[in-house]
């Protein structure tokens, strides 16, 4: 049995990682690894103090509501030309981790050529979905079983993500469902010409949710 942190735990989670998302694209950079993995806690004991602060959202000795990005290695100006390969035969364990974050039209080349778009903010929110939908359901995208079809056609691996509407709708609510979508489905979005609106109003949804 899987011990979830209390819903309102998991909001500010989600709350705090949106906002480092629209702080990092404000600066006209794109993360372009932004994944769980790269989310990082530190435990509650090394830091709190009971004369300063006292944390609610301590979860198995780790303080959920203070998280750390990392993984900065691939980091870039949006500006700049990307030099990852969406390959689907690459056998790097990163790739294979990194490819469950990545966006259908991020991941549309072949073996031949660099992916058909450079990496942009959009890519981006769609990573963030992601793990804002892993918040949700507390279940990591890696423990999902990778058919050999999502190597063929990565929006099948898109549509087995949006599968989980109704668990998530269940666990977090229609608010949290609908900020999720939105990033999971951005390219469908009337919004999807202005990005950082779209990162907004996924901001304000998760700020309207009161537990």
């Amino acid at each position: 049995t899987v011990l979830l942190p209390p819903l309102e735990t998991r909001l500010t989670l989600a709350r705090n990682l949106c906002k480092a998302m629209l702080l990092y694209h404000s600066s006209g950079w794109v993360h372009h690894d932004f994944r769980s993995y790269n989310i990082i806690f530190i435990g509650g004991s090394a830091i709190a103090d009971s004369t300063i602060k006292t944390y609610s959202a301590e979860y198995q000795g780790l303080c959920l509501d203070e998280p750390f990005v990392i993984g900065l290695g691939h980091t870039r100006d949006e500006g700049d030309i990307s030099l990852m390969f969406a390959d689907k035969k690459a056998i790097s364990k990163t790739l294979r981790q990194q490819r469950r974050y990545w966006s259908p039209d991020y991941l549309s080349s072949s073996g031949r050529q660099r992916t058909a778009r450079p990496f942009q903010r959009s890519h981006d929110i769609y990573s963030l979905g992601c793990v804002l939908l892993e918040i949700g359901v507390w279940r990591p995208l890696e423990s999902y079983t990778w058919e050999s079809a999502y190597d063929e056609d990565h929006k099948k691996w898109h549509k087995r993500l949006l599968m989980e509407e109704g668990k998530l709708r269940a666990m977090c609510g229609s608010k949290y469902t609908e900020a999720v979508m939105a990033c999971l489905n951005w390219a469908t979005s009337d919004i999807e010409t202005d990005v950082q609106s779209l990162a907004f109003d996924v901001l304000l949804k998760l700020e309207e949710l009161i537990v």
